[in-house]
């Protein structure tokens, strides 16, 4: 992989230290920038003496940018001031390269309808990094006005609540209750009020590649829909089932009921195991579909689970953690970042299995985390400004303590308040 950075300040080098961390010597970093400034920049915003950073990272640089696309790279970062951010971005969509631009995309609208069209005729991905969306204030406000936005709806006694064109996860505590309870507190919108209601709604959420996350997994059933072709909305049908549906609904609502009332009759043979707060969804409708030879839409569930984030980030934490501490050993939240940031000096070796040496015969040696799978894991849930941050993964670990994830779960022993120390148990 060929990989341009339009600018090598601070952030153009933190891109760098990403990308040879993640892809090592497999990514050959080429750089297009003006100033030519030598100093090694840190995550702390520090200089780090006596380095350059051509040498550092082994980057080729040019100081003419159709020169540096020339290259064909298959990527560029574009980290320039923000309002060479446009320009830069348009020559390197025009040369075929996918972007990631540093937010802003530009100072102005001019360009920006040119840049998006080439970006969409040349079939480019193309992103803005803006990570303060994951800020957990903003998740946290994000979150509070989607709940006050269901709540008018649920007071509102509507049967079906859809949340339409969803980008992105599906989650929050508000959402949780409205599908499991019977009776929700809902927050006026508006007001600082709770207020407590029935709650009969079934929700719909849809949306391209929806994230289900968290409590939600369990709660949720997926449906998924592949037309197989660019422009899905100009496909035509010869039946439309709205239609089918509304002029004769006393008919499909009678087949309903049918199966329901079949599989009582029956003797409701074998049933499924129940989910917990759907007993009687899991009996009726559930065990009757596959009573029927159909497919069980709880196993949709699953699936969910699989590609839950914050589930990956826990499985990824338990096993890195169980590889790298000693069986009943506790470690503080401090400890186990000092843990992950160790490094040691291993010698560099070649596509061979060989050690590399230099000119005079002596071993090239680089250096390494010591347990690099569980930096990586901890990178996930716990990086700060300046690296693995303490206290961000000591609220972590207080969120996930006791949720079981292959047969392991994370506990607090002791310690009293102010130092907690944490640890693995197997889960009887």
């Amino acid at each position: 992989m060929n990989v341009l950075l339009v600018g090598l300040g601070s952030i153009g080098q933190r891109h760098v230290r990403n990308l040879r961390h993640l892809l090592g010597a497999q990514v050959e970093i080429s750089a297009f920038r003006t100033r030519k400034l030598p100093r090694v920049l840190t995550d702390g915003f520090g200089i780090e003496p006596g380095s350059d950073v051509e040498e550092k990272y082994a980057i080729r640089v040019f100081d003419d940018l159709d020169e540096a696309l020339a290259q064909r790279p298959t990527i560029a970062f574009i980290c320039n001031p923000s309002s060479l951010h446009l320009p830069a971005a348009t020559a390197a969509a025009r040369a075929g390269c996918h972007l990631f631009i540093e937010k802003p995309l530009s100072h102005s609208w001019d360009g920006v309808e040119r840049f998006v069209d080439i970006v969409e005729r040349s079939n480019l991905v193309a992103l803005v990094g803006y990570q303060m969306r994951f800020h957990p204030c903003l998740q946290r406000l994000r979150a509070l006005l989607q709940e006050k936005r269901i709540g008018a709806v649920l007071m509102g006694g509507q049967p079906i609540v859809s949340i339409d064109n969803l980008n992105g996860e599906l989650r929050g505590d508000a959402l949780c209750q409205m599908v499991e309870r019977p009776i929700v507190q809902v927050r006026i919108l508006g007001k600082s009020e709770l207020m407590r209601i029935e709650t009969r709604a079934t929700l719909f959420a849809t949306g391209n590649n929806i994230v289900v996350v968290g409590d939600m997994v369990r709660r949720t059933l997926l449906a998924s829909m592949d037309a197989n072709v660019e422009r899905p909305e100009l496909r035509e049908f010869k039946q439309h089932p709205i239609e089918m549906v509304l002029a004769d609904r006393g008919k499909y609502i009678a087949a309903v009921l049918t199966i329901v009332r079949a599989y009582q009759q029956a003797g409701y043979p074998n049933s499924l195991p129940t989910l917990a707060s759907y007993n009687q969804w899991s009996l009726m409708v559930r065990s009757a579909l596959v009573w029927l030879d159909r497919a069980d839409p709880a196993e949709t569930i699953e699936i969910s689970r699989a590609n839950d984030p914050e589930l990956v980030s826990l499985n990824a934490v338990v096993t890195a953690w169980r590889i790298a501490v000693n069986v009943g050993e506790t470690k503080t939240a401090g400890e186990l970042v000092k843990l992950a940031d160790a490094q040691e000096n291993v010698p560099i070796k070649d596509e061979n299995g060989n050690e590399v040496k230099d000119e005079l015969g002596v071993v090239v040696t680089e250096f390494t985390y010591k347990h690099p799978d569980l930096r990586d894991a901890l990178d996930m849930v716990a990086r700060g400004r300046r690296g693995l941050d303490a206290t961000l993964l000591g609220k972590w670990l207080s969120g996930q303590q006791n949720k079981v994830v292959g047969a392991v779960k994370i506990i607090k022993l002791g310690g009293g308040t102010h130092v907690r120390r944490w640890g693995l148990s197997t889960a009887i």
